[in-house]
């Protein structure tokens, strides 16, 4: 499927990975057959920024403690 998208949009988006694929979020509406674009976010989908402020590991659930409680008499 080809969505036709205007240059200014285009000229906005990351530049491609090695593939030549940019991967971003949209929205899409679905009516009828039907797909139009509503919205094109530019921000890369696995950009370094998604990870610049992890889940800190003492939030983790201690999993090894969850399982013991399920398998006690």
């Amino acid at each position: 499927m080809t969505i036709p998208i205007g240059k200014t949009v285009l000229d906005g988006l990351p530049a491609p990975d090695s593939e030549g694929l940019v991967r971003v979020k949209a929205t899409l509406s679905v009516a009828n057959g039907k797909v139009t674009l509503l919205e094109l976010n530019d921000s890369p989908i696995g950009s370094e920024d998604d990870d610049a402020d992890p889940m800190p590991e003492e939030d983790l659930p201690n999993l090894d403690a969850a399982m013991d409680d399920i398998y006690q008499p």
